[in-house]
């Protein structure tokens, strides 16, 4: 009977991987949907502009309509401001669909429009918005040149609101440059203008801001004390929004630091009562599974069901399935750890049960984001052809006019036909370069998916492989061996499927999940060999990216298939070190080589190629081609007195630097 229950713990913890989450502070910035004042006469441009804006959010597609018909009208009236203004609309609507390097071309546009026709309106909003666009794409120097920009004309024009609000975007960005001090010296700066105004609310959004600051710069302390100063401000402006911020960031630390576990409940307890009024589904339900992720810290799982059962309750009623699931899976460790498998296991069918919706509702959301995109490029080339043609015909118009001037019927006629063939060819080229370009995009939305297709791959063949070695323990009744195994392939399984949801990861977490691999392959075959993990001191493995997944089919395949047949004990050697432009991986072995390692293979095995082995040279040729760089591989067989000794495995990774981090947003 235990090994029944062991056989189900397997299966459960599997999937006990994603971590409890808590609100974290989040740093504000979005742009606002203005039209200039007064609606600009109430024209029938400006009011499809308003349309327009009423539309975004529920229906994106007519909002781009209403869009293009007010850029139709403005072209054709050659009204320079309205067109301006239809730019900027079209940018908005493509930034609040998170097209953010079309919006940054359609607010680049209206920045020159607004310009030419010198609306003061018009610049402030465009140069504001351009250095969202920027901040979102992640050109945080070219954002934090048009936030300076709009600072400078902020204050130029007394506008006091305008400028403080400048500061903060400036903070921001620093923050996200990883420009810690100077992000603290703004919020700051911004902290004596609250108080000059004695605005609590304000007082409290830079005490928060600034304690994320100092949290990130690892002065805990620090960060603690304006968290806390953040919570008295905003009880003295009633500002709930701040309130509920500071309280969770302090939760945060707290967990992080598996302290204070009292005054955690307290201040989760203090924020689902300040959201009954409000009753945000979002808050409430990350409340209740961070306040039973403080019960379960101090092992008092038996507390920390109900809230456990509350979130997914509030979920339900949402429809919020991420968030569903993570409370379900949640509540499923916890029976297991108490004991009653049975529950654990309908808490883990359900579970699976709400990931399957979610995985659907994912192909649902990636299909409409492709046809969407094919959407938003046909409008584009139809804007472009109006502009393009609306040029031609004034040409047309001028030439006309010269040619009635000179009176002359046969010169008129042939300049006539010349204008109108020009005209032809250049939009005929044109009309081949946009086809051009909606083709290329389309297809590399397409390598996207079978990016995407290919990582999703990896992981049921890379668990089903590591299940192997669980199944003989259990098999041979060694419980001790099964429940180890098992403890250190759930940490390797968190970190797997985990990462498989990036294109890119750390360097780190690469190195962590082979040292984890490793250890278990060798805890399963440590009679078949011996091995070293090296990682070269002088990589900066924090601020180096690599794709997950991409190593460990080598490691996997020199142990299955060089190693284990070897009949005395073997030795692997990987290495990680870099050159001038590429992270260098070699995995060595001193097995039976890849000739002898055929022979021994079944006619079945014969006929089909490692699916690991596979995968990653797909997933090569794609990330080379999408990416414009090039990882390369390379497979030699070792000999020694003329007789095979091993294979070795050269990974040649070009060396790419994380500009964000994931695990944060601001």
């Amino acid at each position: 009977m235990r090994f029944e229950f062991v056989r189900i713990r397997l299966t459960l913890f599997m999937l006990f991987l994603a971590p409890l989450l808590i609100c974290a502070q989040q740093f504000q910035d979005s742009v606002t949907f203005v039209l200039p004042a007064g609606n600009q006469r109430g024209t029938e441009i400006y009011n499809q502009l308003e349309q327009a804006r009423s539309l975004n959010s529920s229906n994106p597609k007519e909002a781009l309509d209403k869009v293009e018909k007010a850029l139709e009208m403005s072209v054709q009236s050659k009204d320079k401001q309205a067109e301006g203004w239809s730019y900027h609309t079209f940018g908005l609507v493509s930034y609040q669909l998170g097209k953010y390097d079309l919006a940054i071309q359609h607010f680049e546009k209206a920045l020159g429009l607004f310009r030419e026709v010198e609306n003061e309106e018009g610049l402030n909003n465009a140069y504001q918005n351009l250095a969202l666009s920027h901040e979102k794409a992640g050109n945080y120097g070219r954002s934090l040149e048009f936030f300076l920009i709009s600072a400078k004309r902020a204050e130029r024009n007394g506008n006091s609101k305008a400028f403080m609000q400048a500061q903060k975007d400036i903070a921001r960005v620093y923050f996200k440059m990883k420009e810690f001090p100077l992000a603290a010296n703004r919020y700051k700066t911004l902290l004596e203008m609250y108080r000059k105004n004695n605005d609590e609310a304000g007082i409290a959004d830079s005490y928060n801001n600034l304690g994320t600051v100092y949290l990130e710069m690892a002065d805990t302390a620090k960060a603690i004390e304006y968290y806390k100063l953040a919570t008295h401000s905003a009880t003295i402006a009633s500002d709930t929004f701040n309130l509920v911020n500071g309280y969770n960031n302090l939760t945060n630390v707290y967990q992080q630091q598996r302290s204070n576990y009292g005054e955690q409940i307290s201040y989760q307890k203090q924020v689902l009562e300040l959201n009954k009024k409000k009753r945000d589904s979002r808050v409430q339900s990350e409340a209740n599974i961070s306040l039973a992720r403080s019960y379960l810290s101090n092992n008092n799982t038996i507390q920390a069901i109900p809230y456990l059962e509350s979130s997914i309750k509030i979920n339900q009623e949402s429809g919020q399935l991420k968030e569903q699931s993570k409370a379900v899976e949640a509540l499923s460790k916890a029976y297991e750890e108490l004991g009653d498998y049975k529950k654990a296991l309908e808490s883990y069918k359900s579970y699976v049960s709400i990931v399957d919706s979610l995985q659907a509702r994912q192909e649902e959301e990636e299909a409409a984001a492709l046809a969407l995109n094919e959407e938003i490029s046909r409008r584009e080339e139809r804007i472009e052809l109006l502009v393009r043609s609306q040029d031609l015909t004034e040409k047309e118009m001028e030439v006309l006019r010269r040619e009635s001037l000179v009176q002359e019927e046969g010169l008129e006629r042939q300049r006539w036909i010349n204008g109108l063939l020009v005209g032809l060819l250049g939009v005929t080229v044109l009309a081949g370069f946009l086809i051009w370009r909606s083709s290329r995009a389309r297809r590399k939305a397409n390598q996207l998916l079978a990016l995407k297709s290919l990582r999703s791959q990896m992981n049921p063949h890379f668990i089903f492989n590591s299940l192997n070695s669980v199944n003989s323990f259990i098999a041979s009744n060694d419980e001790r061996s099964a429940n180890k195994f098992l403890s250190e392939f759930s940490r390797l399984m968190r970190a797997v499927l985990d990462n498989s949801q990036h294109e890119f990861i750390s360097l780190s977490r690469e190195v962590e999940i082979l040292g984890i691999y490793l250890n278990l392959e060798h805890f399963r075959f440590k009679d078949k060999f011996e091995y070293s993990f090296q990682v070269a001191p002088d990589l900066e493995q924090d601020s180096l990216s690599v794709p997950p997944m991409l190593i460990q089919p080598y490691i996997e395949n020199a142990i299955w298939h060089g190693l284990r047949y070897k009949p005395e004990k073997g030795f692997l050697k990987v290495e990680i070190s870099k050159d001038a432009h590429d992270i260098v991986v070699k995995v060595e072995d001193n097995g039976i080589g890849r000739a002898r390692s055929l022979e021994l293979k079944t006619m079945h095995q014969k006929e089909h190629n490692s699916t690991g082995l596979k995968n990653t040279s797909e997933r090569l040729n794609i990330i080379n081609e999408l990416y414009q760089t090039q990882l390369t591989v390379s497979i030699e067989d070792l000999q020694q007195n003329g007789k095979a000794a091993g294979t070795r495995v050269t990974l040649r990774i070009p060396l790419r630097h994380a500009l964000d981090r994931e695990d944060l947003t601001i």
